[in-house]
């Protein structure tokens, strides 16, 4: 699994645009299979720091969305930030649930 997170910093009157785009993306993000979760959040401190984060099955399904013209929009998202945005790509070997707490716990 390939974690993809964006952090970036967008003032109050480039947020409509940004989620704008977003909401754009959601629709082609949610069918196609190799991506798990696609969502955007917002810093609780600090209401102009933003980040999506990506999950993607593979890293050849991440490879081959970065290629595509979808990913544009994702460069069109990163242009909107007022500080240099922040892209990384976590490749993720192991997924832990609430079993692992338990056995902490217990």
């Amino acid at each position: 699994m390939i974690i993809m997170t964006l952090r970036l910093t967008v003032p109050p009157k480039r947020a409509k645009d940004l989620v704008g785009i977003v909401k754009s993306m959601t629709g082609p993000m949610s069918v196609e299979p190799a991506c798990k979760h696609f969502n955007l959040f917002r810093n609780l401190d600090n209401n102009d720091e933003l980040m999506i984060l990506v999950e993607w099955t593979s890293q050849e399904a991440l490879e081959r969305h970065i290629r595509s013209n979808d990913f544009m929009k994702i460069l069109q998202i990163m242009e909107l930030s007022s500080h240099v945005p922040e892209i990384c790509f976590d490749k993720v070997a192991e997924r832990f649930g609430f079993d692992f707490v338990e056995s902490l716990r217990s």
